[in-house]
């Protein structure tokens, strides 16, 4: 397993994105699925660094592990506030841009995205982990 730790910032989140990607790479993914990867990835460490520490200054860990030799799995985990992001109802998406509620979009298209995702809360750490199968 490869890991990364950074402090939970906006500029941080390229060298989220380059670690993940740069795994995924050597795995054989397509350049679809690299897309795909990385659009997820993104989405995740954005709402870390957003909504994780409101109050003060946190970090984020980043986990890659191929899994039974045909999946990629990444963690992405913080010690900010409770969160459980499939928790959220997603979504109208027969709404229009302007008629939805603002939030959300993002977990929905990363669930949309993934090929597997999960959730827990172990001790104060929040750990989400997406999976993609290699092709």
């Amino acid at each position: 397993m490869k890991s990364l730790r950074l402090p939970a910032t906006l500029e941080n989140i390229a060298k989220v994105r380059t670690f993940v990607l740069d795994e995924a790479a050597t795995l054989g993914f397509t350049r679809e699925m690299l897309f795909r990867i990385d659009l997820v990835v993104e989405e995740l460490a954005a709402n870390v660094v957003l909504y994780a520490y409101p109050d003060k200054p946190g970090d984020m860990e980043i986990h890659c592990n191929v899994v039974d030799g045909s999946t990629l799995c990444v963690e992405l985990l913080d010690d900010g506030v409770a969160f459980d992001p499939l928790s959220r109802r997603g979504p109208d998406t027969r709404q229009g841009c302007t008629e939805r509620e603002i939030g959300g979009l993002g977990i929905y298209l990363a669930r949309r995205m993934v090929d597997g995702i999960d959730y827990r809360r172990e001790s104060h750490t929040n750990i989400l982990a997406v999976r993609f199968k290699i092709d």
